[in-house]
């Protein structure tokens, strides 16, 4: 059985910037299928239908952009575009009926909402949220730098971790009209200089991770029916602290719940969290190299059995076994040459 990867690179000198490959179930070797002109395609959300794909374009002039992904084939068929109004979108989730985008704009200090139409259209705004702060970092937190937005259970709440305020706001979503209000709490602030960066949810959805970029730390939230996010632990993803020049990027949970990984950038690592004995409080498990430089983001297959592993800087994607008794990773398979790959996505 094989899979089909989706791929969004930076594009500094023009060219493809999304590319789609086949991913072998049995082996890991990956093929490439198709590719398309892009710009700065940096993060990519899959539509809940299947049929289609939601782009963000991270350059001044924000935009998402829509594709079409032939199942069988990879072919990608572009279907349309719409500008964000906002500068340097990064991130864009899209909730559980398919009806909304969620973009969170690292540069415009915003978070805005789009509709989709089920034909893979994409709207004007039908919300925009501009954060305001700043925190203690000289040079990375002078202004509001919202960096991820994620859809919590049953996606009444959406949290926007802001890189540049320290803090992780919460949002209640109300899909009748596609706005955001503050929920009955407003979110949480985190230490400062931790840079929260991307979140994800336990699949009991009792539980929400943020890693914060800064510090290279994941702090663990506990959530009650209210949306509240109530901090459990915060745990250091490199032993000893994060060495000068590492950053942490990226963060997803595995299928079985029972382990959560991390990505390190600068350390050039992958950090595995045990979270067995208690959702609530992860434990550092190991810390694998990515065999390349700078992992801004990884992906795991949708059976969970390997990890890809993005490393922008030397324009590779490592492959991973992952290990079924204790999600441990070893190396499995040559690495595949993408320019400048940031973001992968399963259909």
């Amino acid at each position: 059985m094989s899979d089909i990867g989706l791929i969004g690179s930076y594009t500094p000198d023009g060219g493809v910037g999304l590319s789609s490959y086949r991913v072998d179930g049995a082996d890991g070797t990956v093929e490439r299928l198709d590719g398309a002109t892009e710009r700065d395609p940096s993060f990519l959300a899959l539509h809940p239908s299947g049929e289609f794909l939601v782009v963000v374009n991270e350059v001044d002039d924000g935009a998402l952009t829509t594709y079409a992904v032939d199942p069988g084939t990879g072919e990608l068929s572009r279907i349309d575009r719409a500008a964000t109004g906002e500068a340097g979108p990064c991130h864009v989730a899209v909730d559980a009926t398919g009806s909304y985008a969620v973009a969170a704009h690292y540069v415009g200090g915003s978070v805005t909402v789009h509709p989709l139409a089920g034909d893979g259209s994409v709207g004007d705004p039908t919300d925009v949220i501009r954060h305001e702060g700043s925190s203690v970092h000289p040079e990375r937190q002078t202004d509001p730098h919202p960096h991820s937005a994620t859809f919590g259970p049953g996606d009444e709440f959406v949290y926007v971790p802001d890189l540049g305020t320290d803090r992780v706001h919460a949002y209640a979503f109300d899909a009748a009209d596609g706005t955001l209000r503050p929920a009955s709490t407003t979110g949480v602030d985190l230490h400062d200089e931790a840079g929260p960066r991307h979140a994800a949810v336990h699949p009991d959805g009792e539980v929400v991770y943020v890693l914060n970029e800064l510090d290279a730390t994941l702090a663990a939230f506990e959530l009650d029916e209210e949306g509240r996010l109530s901090r459990t632990a915060t745990v250091e993803g490199v032993p000893g602290g994060a060495p000068e020049g590492t950053t942490a990027a990226d963060v997803h949970v595995h299928p079985s719940g029972d382990w959560l990984y991390a990505s390190n950038r600068g350390h050039d690592s992958i950090t595995r969290f045990d979270l067995r004995d208690d959702v609530r409080r992860p434990s550092r498990a190991s810390v694998t190299p990515t065999g390349g430089e700078w992992p801004r983001n990884f992906a795991l297959s949708p059976d969970g059995d390997r990890l890809f592993a993005l490393n922008q800087r030397s324009d590779s994607i490592v492959p991973f076994a992952v290990s079924g008794s204790d999600g441990e990773l070893t190396r499995d398979g040559e690495p595949v040459a993408v320019d400048s790959p940031v973001c992968l996505q399963f259909l």
